[in-house]
């Protein structure tokens, strides 16, 4: 997948709460007359189930969905930015947000010291997760761009189609993307929080934007390797360089490119509330009977 473009942004910061419930999208498609348009309007709301179907937050991502004439581009992504925080403020806000055990473990990777002078900056969709936007706030989370010269597999219980790409798993890295699964890695004088994941050897961050030495996913110091992250020029450095994945920076055609679950961890050590496993969840008593509500994705 293509290089993410960055766009920063600034916004008056409001801190809300609200009643927890699955994410949910509000998508804007412009894909003009295009004669795939409703096969690409119906595997985004495929891919978005995958993250809808997964996270709790009680928040409305705003993406529009355009096509870029010709194959110079499979998928690319504008996310806008927000912040300035402090080292102090992201530890507090990843404290109060976690709920997993890989969470715990992440915060506690963090140090008591911030490892920068810099400060950090997030996604706009990323800081709604956090509670540091309203959100129902209807500015844009994002647009995503797919290239319209490109033979793509719209089924899916058939992704891995000879000749075409796996469109749900595009779909799937750029949506991430605007969720905030990118590296800022020195974009503004700033850092993000997943770069803080970024490791070179057990207890050595890697918080410079260079593709190499060979770096990786780690949430506990850099003791364990979840995943490598990308090495070649032309993919994003906070990708994967791993087998079939869908946060790979490059793939190819008859590739099924599944959420694997390094990347549902990802997702959630950089903000987002994962639904509880069914053994974890708490049962009420006297009777009382728990309901999960889930919105499908436009």
């Amino acid at each position: 997948m293509r290089t993410t473009t960055i766009l920063a942004a600034s916004a008056t910061l409001v801190a809300l709460s609200g009643t927890a419930h699955a994410l949910s999208f509000n998508n804007t498609f412009s894909f003009g007359t295009d004669p795939r348009a409703a096969q690409f309007q119906t595997a985004i709301g495929l891919a978005e189930a995958e993250f809808t179907s997964r996270y709790t937050d009680n928040i409305t991502i705003n993406l529009t969905f355009q096509l870029a004439a010709g194959t110079g581009t499979l998928g690319s992504s504008s996310t806008p930015l927000v912040g300035n925080f402090t080292f102090a403020q992201i530890q507090t806000m990843l404290t109060n947000d976690a709920t997993t055990a890989d969470d715990a473990t992440a915060v506690a990777s963090l140090g008591t010291a911030s490892p920068t002078t810099s400060n950090f900056i997030m996604a706009r969709a990323q800081a709604k997760a956090l509670g540091q936007i309203a959100g129902n706030n209807a500015s844009s989370d994002g647009t995503i761009t797919f290239g319209a010269g490109h033979t793509y597999a719209f089924d899916p219980n058939n992704r891995a189609v000879a000749g075409s790409f796996d469109f749900i798993g595009v779909a799937m890295h750029e949506i991430s993307e605007c969720m905030g699964r990118i590296g800022i890695l020195g974009f503004a004088s700033s850092l993000g929080i997943n770069d803080l994941y970024r490791y070179s050897g057990n207890g050595t961050r890697a918080l410079g934007s260079a593709l190499t030495p060979q770096t990786y996913f780690s949430i506990n110091s850099g003791a364990t390797n979840l995943v490598n992250f990308n090495t070649v020029s032309g993919g994003d450095s906070m990708d994967y360089a791993s087998t079939a994945d869908c946060f790979n920076a490059f793939t190819n055609t008859g590739i099924q490119n599944n959420f694997t679950t390094v990347g549902q961890r990802n997702m959630d050590v950089i903000g987002y509330d994962m639904v509880p496993e069914p053994a974890s969840m708490s049962v009420l008593a006297l009777g009382a009977v728990a309901l999960i509500r889930r919105k499908k994705s436009k």
